[in-house]
């Protein structure tokens, strides 16, 4: 069995377009699993002793680091999810590209050791 989250902050909807960078709501909605939730789901896998896989776009990474050193804390495994987690349906290859390079923009720290994972499957549309 594979235990995998997602943990998306507020990437996805940055990805839709600058607008979104003014929807306090919006934004508030997708900080909550970084800041909130994941310490919730830390703790419930610490007293089970159960690891999983963490994907964390790398925006997520630069803007909430504690969470991607609280992942790895645990003893998680740390997967990329892109840089802004950008649905691949509409990007052509050059943009698919870019946003795999992307995610490799967040300090070095916030990977420690050689994080894992792909753009494809883990970033579609479904």
């Amino acid at each position: 069995m594979a235990l995998t989250f997602d943990v998306d902050g507020e990437a996805p909807r940055l990805s839709e377009g600058p607008g979104y960078a003014r929807r306090l709501t919006t934004l508030s909605q997708g900080r909550f699993g970084p800041v909130r939730g994941l310490g919730r789901v830390l703790g419930l896998l610490a007293e089970l002793e159960v690891t999983a896989t963490f994907y964390v776009p790398g925006h997520t990474a630069d803007q909430h680091p504690g969470a991607v050193e609280a992942i790895v804390a645990g003893g998680h495994e740390i997967g990329h999810h892109g840089y802004l987690h950008r649905g691949t349906d509409a990007l052509d290859a050059a943009a698919q590209r870019a946003e795999r390079a992307g995610e490799r923009r967040a300090p070095p720290q916030a990977w420690p050791g050689k994080a894992r994972g792909h753009l494809g499957a883990s970033c579609t549309s479904w």
